[in-house]
């Protein structure tokens, strides 16, 4: 309980210092709503739009990632279920790359 309490109090003293000093300062000022600082007037829409091909890719990356954490992590037991999770796993792996590749999903990357 007391390397609970100890850390809890450490950084809520450390949190209360940080907004005791930075009390009085102005984070909302009306100068930084304006556009001197790039020199431009922004006339419309003021950022661009990420293209769906990087969020796609993006979402294969962090799947992909999953995948190879649970197919280094499986081996480790050396059981025969972990054996039988990894050959599931990589059946859905080539069943996913059929359906990409029926769909032409994979050529519009290249």
């Amino acid at each position: 309980m007391i390397y609970f309490i100890i850390p809890f109090m450490i950084s809520m003293l450390i949190l209360s210092t940080y907004f005791l000093i930075t009390f009085n300062k102005n984070y909302f000022s009306t100068n930084s709503d304006s556009s001197f600082e790039c020199g431009i007037d922004v006339k419309g829409q003021s950022f661009n739009l990420i293209s769906l091909k990087f969020i796609y890719i993006s979402i294969l990356f962090v799947l992909f990632d999953l995948e190879i954490i649970f197919i280094i992590m499986f081996p480790l037991k050396n059981n025969i279920y972990s054996y039988f999770l990894i050959m599931i796993i990589l059946i859905l792996l080539l069943l996913g790359l059929n359906i990409e590749y029926k769909n032409k999903f994979l050529l519009n990357f290249l």
